[in-house]
């Protein structure tokens, strides 16, 4: 069966009918999640970003999202809002912006150091994110996802305790390196995560040219060689999207199971869906359903051996290792 004819069958089951998926995307500015689409129409988004100046596109898609719920405020913990207000820097690149100031003195040693550059610094209303929640109904969170800029940490640890422990997917991008001061950095996220029922499902390690702006600038002058030039040289480990899954090892019943299943499915993470679903029996007694997702993540997982694209990295690999051998 075709995953969107399951999809049809997960979300008539009561308990999700009545309680459809929240998907809350924190620094919304770049894009919302294009995986999310495929269950949008039947989910509640919700999209915050205090940084108007690209975020226009979301207005556009609002018929593939009717639940859209888009939110320009700032989303803060309460120790960093004063008279419902907080301070906002704006910098040269919208997706750089921050309630946290860029620590210039790091920056310095990187070749977009520029994008961090502060053009204005606004006082705008802000919120914390418990209250804002309220103030929409919402008491559950499914998938979290956050680029806040430096406060990811922060803004998770702000929600109840059952929040927390309730979502199926929480998703972080911190710096590895303090790019702001007083940011919230991975090894701070991972020593969170690290108590609660959640294991990482993701990461993927990006980062900056480590030389100066105004050196590479120099030795790059022209646009084709910058562009080149961003794509060949060695990268310094800066920041990282990491991606938490819930094992759901104190959880029961069938709304966290399907949404979970679901979810890695939609990752295309089909070794964890797999195992979920050999567990079907434990959380739900849809029996007819839960063949069909036991026999889709099968599929799934076999039909990989048959892609062409497979059998070239197979014979890359072998190949590889057959040029290395002794």
């Amino acid at each position: 069966m075709r995953l969107a004819k399951i999809i049809d069958i997960i979300f008539e089951i009561p308990e999700i009918k009545e309680k459809p998926p929240v998907l809350i995307d924190i620094g919304a500015s770049k894009f919302i999640n294009p995986i999310w689409k495929i269950i949008g129409q039947k989910s509640i988004i919700v999209a915050l970003d205090a940084d108007k100046r690209d975020i226009e596109y979301i207005e556009t898609i609002r018929k593939d999202y009717p639940k859209l719920i888009l939110v320009n405020k700032i989303i803060a913990p309460k120790s960093l809002i004063n008279n419902a207000q907080c301070s906002l820097y704006l910098t040269k690149s919208p997706y750089c912006s921050s309630i946290l100031k860029p620590n210039i003195e790091l920056l310095q040693n990187f070749h977009y150091s520029d994008y961090f550059e502060i053009e204005e610094e606004q006082k705008l209303e802000a919120i914390d994110l418990p209250s804002l929640l309220n103030e929409f109904n919402i008491d559950y969170i499914d998938w979290f996802k956050t680029d806040a800029q430096g406060i990811d940490l922060r803004l998770f640890d702000s929600l109840d305790n059952k929040v927390q422990n309730e979502v199926i997917v929480a998703e972080f991008e911190p710096g590895l390196l303090p790019f702001y001061i007083g940011e919230d950095v991975l090894l701070h996220i991972m020593n969170y995560m690290s108590k609660l029922d959640f294991h990482i499902g993701d990461i993927d390690v990006k980062g900056p040219i480590r030389i100066n702006k105004n050196d590479y600038n120099s030795l790059y002058s022209s646009k084709i060689g910058e562009k080149i030039a961003k794509h060949v040289l060695k990268k310094q480990p800066g920041w990282a999207t990491i991606q938490y899954y819930n094992n759901l090892t104190n959880r029961s019943g069938a709304r966290a199971f399907y949404i979970s299943w679901l979810f890695q499915s939609l990752l295309k993470n089909h070794p964890y869906a797999y195992s979920l679903a050999q567990q079907a029996s434990r959380f739900s007694d849809h029996g007819e359903l839960n063949r069909y997702i036991l026999n889709y993540s099968k599929s799934q997982l076999t039909g990989l051996l048959f892609k062409k694209d497979t059998y070239l990295s197979a014979l890359a690999v072998l190949v590889d290792k057959l040029l290395h051998k002794n």
